[in-house]
């Protein structure tokens, strides 16, 4: 619910700005990816590059829309297909699914519905299948992790050296959380006896 109006440094383009005409846009979040979420969108004013005006002032561009986006940017780990995915789009990914208005001549509502584009549909599945495998690594990351702080903790004790507190905090950490009845000396006890089998050279 922000004002638009003509950007007063590039007239071609459109901002929020305290003057602007009443412009307010609704949204619902489809589903969220990694570094990109899928919006239902809908108009109640009209004003001229709403969409791509308001998603841009709140950080989150249009993906494709060279003017208000910027730059083009990839979030940190962002794969090489899904870089050469956006790369290659080569348009705004946004899609008028139904409009809808009133026949100057007839006065009656009349409306149009279109099916998602296939490049759209694309772009969509490709960041599922992503999102998808991060699920299941991050899923498996942090166990292994944590395993290997539990050996890299307990070779270090086995030769008294002190054990740097903040290892011992995240694996007191991470063990409390689904061990919250034991102390400190028994969860301690018990990552020294899982990894019991490491044969120290």
């Amino acid at each position: 619910d922000q004002p638009i109006g003509r950007n007063s440094r590039q007239r071609t383009k459109m901002a929020v700005i305290s003057d602007g005409k009443n412009a307010r846009t609704h949204y619902k979040i489809l589903s969220r990816f990694e570094g990109y979420t899928h919006l239902r969108l809908k108009l109640e004013t009209g004003r001229t590059h709403q969409i791509r005006v308001h998603m841009a002032y709140m950080n989150h561009p249009i993906v494709g829309d060279e003017t208000y986006a910027g730059r083009l940017r990839f979030h940190k780990g962002a794969s090489e297909q899904l870089q050469e995915c956006i790369r290659q789009f080569g348009r705004q990914a946004l899609h008028a699914k139904e409009l809808e208005l009133i026949h100057p001549s007839t006065k009656k509502v009349v409306g149009w519905r279109s099916d998602l584009p296939y490049d759209m549909q694309s772009l969509l599945q490709i960041l599922d299948e992503i999102e998808k495998i991060s699920a299941k690594y991050l899923a498996i990351r942090p166990r292994v992790q944590l395993q290997n702080l539990a050996k890299a903790y307990a070779a270090l004790k086995a030769r008294n050296f002190v054990v740097p507190e903040d290892i011992l905090a995240l694996l007191i950490s991470s063990m409390r959380h689904r061990f919250h009845e034991m102390s400190k000396e028994e969860i301690e006890e018990m990552i020294l006896e899982s990894v019991s089998f490491i044969k120290l050279p």
